[in-house]
């Protein structure tokens, strides 16, 4: 049976995250504390328990000059025993319907695989977000730099509504913002900003690469590089940047993200309009 969750369910709730995830019990538990709400937590039960689920984040899409409403699916997971029974299919339909009788345009969601972008266009979703990766040196890096103190970021939300507001994107609001910097610190990552911008990152010791999450700034670019640098002593750092973003070199992977559901006859129409979307920050 499809219902929305219950305070009752939360045991059921952390089961099936654990056998379907590598997570620690403090990760799962900020996210729980911060960002699950009942009415926005899907579940299938069997026998009265939680056998799958998935939670539902409140979102926005920028396409062109146009706002649309997003619920964007987060952690889908199916205890073992249960998959390949189309339980997590009936799951996400039910969302459609949902999202229809809340008056969202899109249904989004970031694939973990390859392999699942196929399993989901089976689903109706799209491929619509993508991003550069560009890897770049210390070498590469110094002669861009432009030198810059360390300073604390007035407003992380305003600061990536204006540095991404010449692309389409996925905009997440102050709340989210706030528990991805928290989520990308209980894992091992870090936040350095300037006046200006911020790079949320996560060093690979074992391969000496800085892999940048998300970098955003409405200031000069080469400020960030300048903390970073003066951060983190590691020989080569990789950038995720929206596609169109004005900073390239031959060997830059464009790669796909994410996927949208258009529910609306206004989104759907918007579909044909979509420009290289930038999903960025995806909370996990």
């Amino acid at each position: 049976m499809i219902d929305f969750a219950k305070k009752s369910d939360c045991d059921d709730i952390i089961n099936v995250w654990k056998q379907s995830f590598d997570d620690t019990d403090e990760y799962i538990e900020l996210f729980l504390n911060e960002m699950a709400s009942d009415d926005n937590t899907i579940v299938f039960r069997d026998a009265g328990s939680v056998v799958a689920q998935y939670f539902f984040l409140d979102a926005s899409i920028y396409i062109g000059t146009n706002i649309f409403k997003v619920l964007y699916i987060y952690a889908a997971a199916t205890l073992p025993e249960y998959r390949s029974r189309g339980i997590m299919s009936k799951l996400i339909k039910k969302g459609f319907e949902i999202a229809d009788q809340r008056s969202v345009d899109y249904v989004a969601l970031s694939p973990a695989s390859e392999s699942l972008f196929d399993y989901y266009a089976k689903l109706g979703f799209v491929k619509a977000f993508n991003q550069k990766v560009l890897k770049l040196n210390r070498r590469q890096l110094d002669v861009m730099m432009k030198e810059a103190s360390l300073n604390e970021l007035t407003d992380m939300f305003k600061t990536r509504q204006k540095a991404l507001s010449r692309y389409d994107f996925l905009s997440w609001d102050a709340k989210a913002l706030n528990y991805a910097k928290k989520e990308n610190e209980i894992t091992n990552g870090k936040f350095l900003s300037t006046d200006t911008g911020y790079v949320l990152y996560k060093r690979d010791l074992e391969s000496d690469l800085v892999n940048v999450k998300e970098l955003c700034t409405t200031g000069n670019i080469g400020e960030l590089f300048y903390v970073l640098m003066e951060n983190e002593d590691a020989q080569t750092f990789s950038f995720n940047l929206p596609a169109r973003y004005p900073l390239s070199k031959d060997d830059i992977e464009i790669v796909y993200t994410g996927m949208l559901k258009p529910i609306s006859e206004s989104a759907q129409m918007a579909m044909e309009k979509i420009d290289n979307a930038y999903l960025g920050i995806t909370l996990g």
